[in-house]
């Protein structure tokens, strides 16, 4: 049984970067699938998982809590 997640889980990251928050995101929902006994390559892909955290990263994207470059520019 493959336990390595397929995706790393950044250190260092913008809380507001529309990059990073996606990529946080995915991992996190990797992490739940594999809790629950999901094996990384076998029962979901690295698409998979971006597919999976589009809906919540969009939504906070169209709320404009997210940004492109890490950095908040709202007044």
């Amino acid at each position: 049984m493959n336990t390595k997640p397929l995706l790393a889980k950044p250190v260092n990251y913008g809380h507001n970067a529309f990059p990073d928050v996606f990529l946080v995101l995915a991992c996190n929902i990797e992490e739940s699938l594999m809790q629950g006994g999901a094996e990384p390559g076998k029962d979901y892909t690295t698409v998979d998982l971006f597919r999976l955290a589009s809906p919540f990263v969009l939504a906070r994207f169209k709320e404009g809590k997210l940004t492109d470059t890490g950095i908040d520019t709202r007044p």
